[in-house]
This record gives structure tokens, C-alpha cells and sequence, in this order.
């Protein structure tokens, strides 16, 4: 698949999900998809035809940044509950991204779709745990992931 490609497959995503607000091509080629209030970004790599697919989650308070982290490692250690979802720091004390990788020839339209609206929903969840801080969350232990995996 060749970037034009990948760009004329994202830009139909927007007519098949009323929950999609807006697909648009940035400068860079990226493909940003806002499903209220997130913003999915989806990029392209036309020599590994793959699509990161990845949501800006912020920053956590930086007294609550440890029981953050934790709490993201142990839900990116639960893969096969998440899909392989993972999380990263787009720089030592920034943003954390929740991403995820597919192969651009397993996609299609609809497909793009469920990603990018699970991408959302499941963003709008780590970014309210992250903002509340794991801290007040510990006490329940598992009960986040449960609710950041189960959508």
C-alpha cells in the first residue's frame, strides 16, 4: 500500500461512524481522526506497511507520576486483555501516548473504524485515571485495568 493509498482509505472513515467528527491530513502525512474530544492519530510507515495508531494521554501530576507509570505498565502487561495496546513517554517526564501497530494490508474502512473508536473510548478512560492520579485508585487495585480493558 502506498501513502495515497492509506490517505484515500482514512479519509472514508469519517462517513461510516457518526461518533468520528473530523479526518484530517496533516503536513507530515499523519491522518488525525477527532472522535469528541480525542484525537487519534494514525501514521503511516510505507516501508514497514504499518499504521501506528496512538492517542496523546498528557501527564500525570508529577507527585502521582510513579502510581501512574505503574499503573500503565501493568496495563500494557496485560495484552492479550488489551489487544496489545501499549503505552509510552514521547520524552522523559512528557506526554504519555497509548499506540498500538496494525499491518496497513489488514485494513479496510470498517476496521479503521473500530480501531480508532476503541483507540477513543479507551483513551477517555486512561486519561481520567491519569488526571485522578493511580494513587486514589489503588485501593481497588485491579478494578482500573478492569475498566480500562472492559469497554
Amino acid at each position: 500500500m502506498q501513502i495515497e493509498q492509506f490517505a484515500r482509505l482514512a479519509s472514508e472513515i469519517g462517513a461510516l461512524d457518526e461518533e468520528i467528527d473530523e479526518v484530517v491530513q496533516a503536513q507530515d502525512g499523519t491522518v488525525i481522526v477527532r472522535v469528541g474530544p480525542v484525537d487519534v492519530d494514525l501514521e503511516y510507515d510505507a516501508d514497514l506497511q504499518r499504521v501506528m495508531v496512538a492517542v496523546n494521554l498528557g501527564s500525570p501530576a508529577r507527585a502521582k507520576a510513579l502510581g501512574v507509570y505503574e499503573l500503565l505498565m501493568t496495563y500494557a502487561s496485560a495484552w492479550r486483555q488489551t489487544g496489545g495496546l501499549a503505552v509510552a513517554l514521547t520524552r522523559p517526564g512528557g506526554d504519555l501516548v497509548l499506540q498500538a501497530p496494525f499491518f496497513a494490508a489488514e485494513l479496510n474502512p470498517r476496521s479503521l473504524v473500530t480501531i480508532v473508536t476503541n483507540m477513543a473510548r479507551r483513551a477517555v478512560i486512561l486519561r481520567g485515571m491519569i488526571a485522578a492520579g493511580a494513587a486514589e485508585q489503588e485501593a481497588s487495585s485491579a478494578m482500573p485495568i478492569e475498566n480500562a480493558i472492559r469497554l
